[in-house]
């Protein structure tokens, strides 16, 4: 799924579509970034564009974005905020890695190759809507959670815990500008490459002594230029032997083989995408044909379902 970046999350309540009711997050912009209306709001109008694209064409493949529902203005004491209601959203990739790093786990093989495969195709539906996405990370991909929405106990299990919430205290009474309480969001070294071209290397010395931060990031990643290809079998088996050494949390079925030596084929992809040069990139298509992966384990439960 892919998002923007949002700058205030309302905790999730019922939203009502006209059919059904579900939960939705409420995102709060800023008002130095609500000066246009919301006809003018370049992220109401990608939105928008990207769900009548989706509506005008094949609708057989899943949403590949974030589905707006609403949008209003809303008047507050530190001006005027435009306010985009979005479907509720999981985790963004970067949290579950982090998570899974924390604790010392990999995600499921499985799982890693849906997340390689269905963000190219998802890149390559917006990009035949017209719009093209300007920052492409682990943070802007997030898990959808649609299965979690029965009820709060469901959520709150798949969340982890209740959200955190710090409700304004003091002798004082509370400020006009001040909310009424705060919630609290729902909470692989990096691959090198190889060295810059060399027609780059004048260029990036002159941004390397323009980064007042270059000397810190410097010490923080000198540890880290490990080639692609020297790396990334170790981290292909480091998923496998947790697979293996952890049954409770993986259990191994008769697709499991098949799953640890797809990920074999995320390397190519990898490369060809990550080159230094425009030029030398292999496209968004070209790079989802590569993952020559079966979803056996869904595409088994669809057929079960269309069976029932």
């Amino acid at each position: 799924m892919l998002l923007g970046a949002f700058i205030l999350l309302h905790w999730a309540t019922p939203f009502k579509t006209g059919v059904v009711e579900l939960r939705a997050a409420l995102k709060v912009k800023s008002a130095s970034t609500s000066t246009l209306t919301l006809a003018q709001d370049p992220e109401i109008k990608v939105l928008k564009k990207l769900e009548k694209y989706y509506i005008d064409t094949d609708q057989r493949t899943p949403r590949f974005y974030v589905q707006l529902l609403d949008s209003f203005r809303h008047n507050g004491p530190s001006g005027t905020h435009n306010c985009i209601v979005t479907e509720l959203l999981g985790p963004s990739l970067a949290t579950a890695l982090g998570c899974y790093h924390v604790v010392g786990k990999t995600l499921r093989p499985d799982t890693v190759l849906r997340t390689a495969r269905w963000p190219l195709e998802g890149l390559e539906m917006i990009h035949r809507a017209g719009i093209a996405h300007g920052d492409i990370s682990p943070a802007n991909l997030a898990f959808t959670c649609r299965n979690a929405q029965d009820d709060d106990d469901c959520l709150f299990e798949v969340m982890g815990r209740k959200p955190v919430i710090s409700e304004y205290k003091s002798e004082f009474p509370r400020p006009s500008n001040l909310p009424k309480q705060l919630i609290k969001s729902v909470d692989w070294s990096l691959w090198y490459l190889g060295p810059l071209p060399s027609h780059w290397l004048a260029k990036w010395e002159e941004m390397v002594q323009a980064d007042k931060y270059a000397e810190e990031n410097a010490k923080t990643f000198a540890d880290v230029h490990e080639l692609i290809q020297d790396t990334f079998e170790p981290r292909r088996q480091e998923i496998i032997q947790n697979c293996n050494n952890n049954p409770e949390q993986y259990e191994k079925d008769e697709y499991s083989e098949s799953d640890f030596a797809a990920l074999k084929c995320l390397l190519q992809p990898i490369r060809g995408l990550l080159q230094h040069g425009p030029e030398k990139r292999i496209s968004l298509q070209l790079a989802a044909s590569y993952i020559a992966w079966r979803d056996y384990s869904r595409d088994d439960g669809d057929s079960k379902s269309e069976e029932d």
